[in-house]
């Protein structure tokens, strides 16, 4: 099978083709005719200015028939909601034609996001099998269950708490802190949303995570103690961020305090 594996970037969302030609720079020498290989070429070196949507759908559609006769073909495109539009029409066009041939298309994006794809939200992991997982990574068990539950079944959190620690506390020789704190682009990706709420609604999210329990009463009087006007919490109850508020991205939020 042939994989090609492709992301969207928000800081490029407005790149014409730009993750189409990630994706499709492996079959740079697969040769369909004159035109295509003339259409294809243009998107790889990023000159699409002068082509019309309509020949690169075209040309996409043949290159990856031409290139799925030899083997599979699977297209593996993460951030489809940071993609740019130009590219998700490309696959659009091709997933709805492509039934007879031997393509797959995988895609993933934020929970909240649309797409023109048919949607399935994987399930997190069972405890058991994260524990497994981290510990096939080279991290102690005990750490690895403590990343585990904090993640609350997320793969990448976990990996992501596991990551910023120190080699001596995933090797188990020093205990974990009380307060883990993810890095990588994972949370990287997440302070970003949370910070695209204004600083109301992440001051609100920053205090909500320390009230485990859920107690609003106790989140509401705690913003008042603190001077916060009761809108960033009634913003962040509202249904645009009610994931990031009912999420383990509270994890995340406490990065907001150390990232002034």
């Amino acid at each position: 099978m042939t994989a090609l594996v492709g992301g969207g970037v928000a800081a490029e969302r407005d790149l014409p083709f730009g993750t189409l030609a990630t994706l499709l720079r492996p079959l740079r020498n697969v040769s369909v005719d004159a035109d295509t290989d003339r259409v294809i070429a243009d998107v790889l070196d990023h000159r699409p200015t002068d082509i019309r949507p309509i020949d690169v759908h075209l040309a996409v559609f043949r290159l990856l028939c031409r290139a799925a006769t030899d083997r599979p073909v699977c297209l593996l495109v993460d951030d489809l909601d940071d993609t740019d539009t130009d590219t998700v029409q490309a696959l659009t066009f091709t997933a709805r034609r492509a039934d007879a041939d031997a393509l797959m298309l995988v895609t993933a994006a934020d929970a909240d996001a649309t797409t023109p794809f048919t949607t399935h939200r994987i399930p997190t992991m069972a405890v058991d099998a994260l524990v497994a997982l981290l510990v096939s990574q080279g991290i102690s068990l005990t750490t690895a269950q403590r990343c585990a539950v904090s993640a609350g079944g997320s793969p990448g959190l976990a990996l992501a708490l596991a990551d910023g620690l120190s080699a001596a506390q995933r090797s188990g020789a020093e205990p974990t802190p009380d307060l883990m704190r993810p890095v990588g682009s994972l949370a990287e990706h997440w302070l970003a949303r949370l910070r695209a709420h204004g600083d109301a609604v992440c001051r609100a999210l920053v205090v909500a995570a320390l009230e485990t329990e859920g107690d609003v009463g106790a989140v509401r009087g705690a913003l008042e103690l603190l001077g916060e006007r009761d809108d960033g919490l009634a913003a962040a109850r509202s249904e645009e961020h009610t994931s990031e508020l009912q999420s383990l991205a509270y994890l995340v939020c406490r990065l907001l305090l150390e990232k002034k």
